[in-house]
Formats: C-alpha cells, structure tokens, sequence
C-alpha cells in the first residue's frame, strides 16, 4: 500500500516537470530513456514527434504571417472605411444643410405666392363688383336710351304733326296772298305809282288794306319761320343726344369687354400659376 502510493506521488511529480519541460529537455529525457530501456524505438519515435512538431510550426509560422498580413490588409480596409464614413457624414451634412436652405426659400416663396394669390383674388374681386357696376350702368343707360328714343318717336311725331300744320298754314297763307291781290289790285304796285293815281278815296282804303294786310302776312311769316327754326333745333339736339347715347353706349360696350378680357387673363394667369407652384411642391417633395 505504502509502495503504490510511493509510486503514484512520483509518477505524479514526473508529470508535473514532463509539462514544464522544453523542447530541449523533452530530447534529454528521451536519450535518457534511451540508455535506461535500451530501446532505439523510443528514439525513432522522438524524431518522429520532433519532425511533425517542426512541420506543424512551419505550417504554424505560415499561417501566422498569412493572418498578421490579413490583419493589416483588414486595419487598412477599416481606416479606409472610418475614412470613407467621415465622408459621407460630411457629404451628407452639407446635402442636409442645402435642403433645409431650400425648404426655407421653397417656404418663402410659397408664402409670397400664397400672398400674391390672395391680392389676385382681391383684384378679381373688384373686377367682378366694377363688372357689376358697368352692367348696371349699362341696364341704366338701356333704360335711358329706351326712353329717349320713345321722346325721339313723340317729338317725330309732335314735328310731323307741326310740319303738316305749318303747311297747311303756309297753304293758307299763299291763298290769302292771291285773294288779298285780287281784292287789292293795288296790292303790289310801288309807293310812287300808287301817288298818281286819280282817285283818292280808293288810294287811301287800298294803302290801308294793304298796310294791314302787309302786316298779317309779315306775322303769319314770322310765325312760321319761327316754327321752322324751332323743329331744326330740336331736330338738331334730338340727333345730338341720340349721338352721345350711341357714344355712351359703345363706351360702356368698350369698357365691359376690356373688363371681361382683363378678368379672363386674370383667371388664366391665376390658374397657371397655381399649377406651375403645386408642381414645383411636388418636385420638391420628391426631392426632399
């Protein structure tokens, strides 16, 4: 019993210096054990060992230069990397930086065309309360023209009427003129042929009834004269007013469709510039 442990602690030990043992050492022993068993098989087996050893760290170092240049190669692929990544970030940075630029002035101008549109529907809107406003001038003078155009038609009326009468009076007149000659046969003869005639008496009832006839005749002329230059003046303004009706009416026909064609190109020039302003949104959301 005392034997066996004997053994086993120096078994024990020898185990504990064979894992402290060099290359060196391990070839000692082996000689040693060697001589002691006289066995060259243990020897063989020692260079054997020994040559494997040597092709495994042959294979080893190999391999360990192989990783040491992989881990070179790998540390430069990660500098370049970090430096690549560096930059993006700044790329990337300045991209951001362009785009809030952009967004702010995109804003901007979208407020001022917001405002303009809002100053476009006001204008429109007084365009619309000036159209109003013409129509109803319009509706007025309509009315107005009716209604001296129904006086144009009296008047033409009231100055035919007039003008048969002063006919029928200039009629008259031509008549009483033929009858006063022939009752007054002295009726056109000059002052001084009428001084020599033999019978007084009837020179002087003949100077009368013609003096008095002159003077009717001269009434009646001038009445009538008057009545002639009466229906040329209203004649005259007639015309005169019915041209400036006509001259207010194309004016006002003038002006509507200006303001028609002014409000239509307003319209045009609003709606292309609400697309043309939904479409830069639009490419600015796709690039953004």
């Amino acid at each position: 019993m005392e034997t066996r442990k004997i053994k086993n602690t120096k078994t024990e030990r020898n185990k504990m210096n064979f894992e402290n043992l060099t290359l060196n050492d391990c070839q000692h022993e082996f000689e040693k054990m060697v001589k002691k068993h006289q066995d060259e098989g243990i020897h063989m087996l020692y260079e054997r060992l020994c040559s494997i050893f040597k092709t495994n760290e042959v294979a080893l170092a190999k391999r360990i230069t192989e990783l040491e240049e992989e881990a070179k190669a790998m540390q430069q692929k990660i500098y370049n990397d970090k430096q690549r990544i560096i930059q993006l970030v700044e790329d990337n940075e300045t991209e951001i930086n362009e785009y809030s630029s952009d967004l702010q002035d995109a804003n901007q101008h979208l407020k001022e065309l917001r405002e303009e549109c809002i100053k476009k529907e006001k204008t429109l809107k007084d365009n619309v309360n000036k159209i109003n406003t013409l129509q109803s001038e319009l509706k007025e003078m309509t009315i107005q023209k009716q209604f001296t155009q129904q006086n144009y038609n009296k008047i033409k009326v009231e100055n035919d009427e007039l003008r048969i009468a002063v006919d029928a009076l200039q009629t008259t007149i031509d008549g009483m003129k033929n009858q006063s000659q022939i009752l007054n046969p002295h009726y056109c003869r000059s002052y001084d042929k009428l001084s020599y005639d033999s019978e007084p008496e009837s020179l002087l009832m003949g100077s009368t009834f013609n003096n008095s006839m002159g003077l009717a005749m001269d009434s009646m002329k001038s009445f009538a004269e008057e009545l002639d230059d009466y229906n040329k003046t209203n004649e005259i303004q007639n015309i005169l007013e019915l041209s400036d009706d006509q001259t207010n009416k194309n004016n006002i026909d003038e002006q509507k469709n200006k303001d028609e064609t002014n409000l239509e190109d307003t319209d045009n020039n609003i709606d292309e510039r609400k697309n043309k302003d939904e479409t830069n949104l639009e490419d600015m959301d796709n690039n953004i």
